[in-house]
């Protein structure tokens, strides 16, 4: 039943590692729950039925499985899925572009009577499943998030454009900078002699810093996010952005967002974040317990460009792909383990210039503004 697409697509890193975390569930039939660190925890959790497309899959005696799918039953080894998947996952780790008709491919999707590499996703959600975990008297059918160090760091949050941009206006001494504090200001933008570029916008904005101009909040031009964010926290567009910001005074690139935290918390040099505490254990539990929400919703079911209404279509947790080709569970229900390990692992990226203009520095009236596109990726703790 598979279908072969046409010559010259590619499959990208991510969209594989989600179908391979599928067909590897098929073959092993239980995952290891894992704690914030990715460790193994001695617990598991079974899979009895996954859902995929308009298909199940039912885990049945003698380790195979049954799919029900256009009317018919179909039956395969667990063992076959486990050998599908391993080829699968030998096209991941391979440095080249994955074809999309790519003989392994192929065999896997024929074997679970798949016509499409990529299930239809509802918002977050990349697998949905029956499960039963641990201490768990009943199973639940729920959502899961496939998050996959194969390749690039995986993301919680994508840029996407106008809808991902935040604006900011650079002050001096608390007024619009002008004569010579302004061309100050454009001396440390980078500029283009030729074909190179001298300088770079994070030194932009680390030699604006230390030089005492300020980045001040202005709005995020996408009406969605804005309102994603006022969703979870009144004030969270203006924390996010204080803490977008800070990540130009860190010490190193790849700044966990937790350090981030600690370092806003103590600074404490916006209204925002004084209203939060009287002292920095205050300011920095409550910054951190906002922050994590936010993160916890865009990996759950928020996205930037719709908005939300609250749901989360990934109820279960994430499904964590390791370089080595392991697949293991960080599950919900025990409370902050997903919570910890996003907002210690995750970080600010700047996406690439040539898909969202970003860090433009615009010149009017009264006013000197410069805009950075949000997008959050999570390094391997």
């Amino acid at each position: 039943m598979a279908t072969k697409a046409g010559a010259g697509k590619t499959v990208n890193k991510g969209e594989g590692s989600e179908f391979y975390a599928f067909l590897y569930i098929l073959g092993e039939t239980k995952l290891p729950l894992v704690d914030k660190d990715l460790k193994e925890t001695g617990r598991d959790v079974n899979f009895l039925k996954v859902l995929r497309e308009d298909a199940i899959y039912e885990f049945t005696s003698g380790n195979r499985v049954a799919v029900y799918v256009d009317g018919a039953t179909h039956y395969f080894d667990c063992s076959q899925a486990q050998e599908e998947a391993k080829k699968v996952f030998s096209l991941l780790v391979n440095p080249g572009s994955i074809p999309t008709n790519a003989p392994a491919l192929n065999s896997a999707l024929k074997l679970v009577c798949a016509k499409k590499l990529r299930a239809k996703s509802a918002n977050k959600q990349d697998l949905s499943a029956s499960v039963q975990f641990p201490n768990v008297p009943f199973s639940q059918f729920i959502g899961f998030s496939v998050k996959s160090y194969v390749g690039k760091d995986p993301t919680i949050l994508n840029a996407s454009g106008g809808n991902t941009r935040f604006v900011y206006r650079i002050l001096k001494n608390g007024q619009t900078p002008s004569g010579a504090e302004l061309a100050r200001l454009k001396s440390f933008y980078p500029t283009t002699v030729g074909n190179s570029k001298i300088g770079t916008y994070a030194d932009f904005y680390r030699n604006a810093l230390k030089d005492g101009f300020s980045f001040n909040f202005k709005e995020n031009s996408g009406g969605n996010l804005s309102y994603n964010l006022k969703f979870i926290d009144s004030k969270g567009p203006e924390l996010l952005a204080r803490i977008l910001m800070e990540q130009f005074a860190a010490p190193r690139t790849r700044t966990p967002l937790a350090d981030l935290v600690d370092e806003v918390a103590r600074k404490n040099d916006i209204p925002e974040i004084q209203a939060l505490g009287d002292n920095f254990e205050d300011r920095r539990n409550s910054l951190r317990h906002k922050i994590q929400n936010i993160l916890l919703a865009f990996t759950t079911g928020a996205t930037p460009a719709v908005k939300w209404t609250g749901a989360q279509t990934a109820s279960g947790g994430l499904l964590v792909v390791e370089k080595s080709g392991k697949v293991y569970c960080l599950e919900l229900l025990s409370g902050n383990v997903v919570g910890n390990y996003l907002i210690e692992n995750a970080y600010f990226e700047q996406p690439s210039g040539d898909r969202h203009s970003k860090n433009v520095l615009t010149l009017s009236p009264g006013e000197v503004t410069i805009d950075l596109q949000l997008q959050i990726r999570i390094q391997h703790p």
